[in-house]
């Protein structure tokens, strides 16, 4: 079911509701107005008369609004809550996977990390199709290619040539952060 093109409006107080069409443009006025996700206008307000529901009207909108938002779910995601807490572990994990990857002498345990991430995922019904597995063999055969190397020198001395021609601190520890990565 796709989105309604409409959304709710509120005035600051929440005393005041408005259906408003999303391709809507309204004229600038002195009128504050803010959607559900925070987003805020400042409107002319006789523009909004024509928009203008009762709290009651207001709910019963949203309610259908999630009712049929509900109702697309496929039926078979009864698992979704495994399947988004997985998703939330495997991006807690993501960057501690990267730096085991990126350092030879860890990246064993950058591969028992990453099985572990595939094997989450598969119990949660995620197909990963096991690359968290493979990725630290795959950071670490880019580490040590030597035309990757090359291209990584080359492009360190020109940003450090530019960065010394426009005094840019934070280029410096940006190119020394990632030297100190790749090795």
């Amino acid at each position: 079911m796709p989105l309604s093109p409409f959304s709710i409006w509120t005035d600051p107080d929440r005393s005041r509701y408005f259906l408003l069409p999303d391709s809507l443009t309204l004229p600038i006025g002195p009128f504050a107005v803010r959607a559900p996700l925070g987003k805020r206008q400042s409107v002319n307000a006789d523009g909004l008369l024509p928009y203008e529901l009762s709290e009651q009207q207001a709910r019963v909108w949203v309610a259908s609004e999630i009712t049929g938002i509900l109702g697309a779910i496929p039926k078979e995601s009864a698992h979704l809550g495994d399947k988004l807490m997985e998703a939330a572990h495997l991006v807690r994990q993501l960057p501690e996977l990267l730096r085991l990857s990126a350092n030879p002498r860890t990246l064993d345990q950058a591969r028992e990390s990453g099985a572990v991430l595939d094997h989450r995922l598969t119990a949660a019904g995620i197909d990963s199709h096991s690359a968290f597995s493979k990725l630290p063999d795959r950071i670490d055969a880019i580490r040590r290619d030597p035309t990757i190397q090359e291209k990584r020198r080359e492009m360190e001395s020109e940003l450090r040539r530019v960065s010394e021609q426009i005094e840019i601190p934070a280029v410096r520890r940006f190119l020394e952060q990632i030297s100190a990565t790749i090795g």
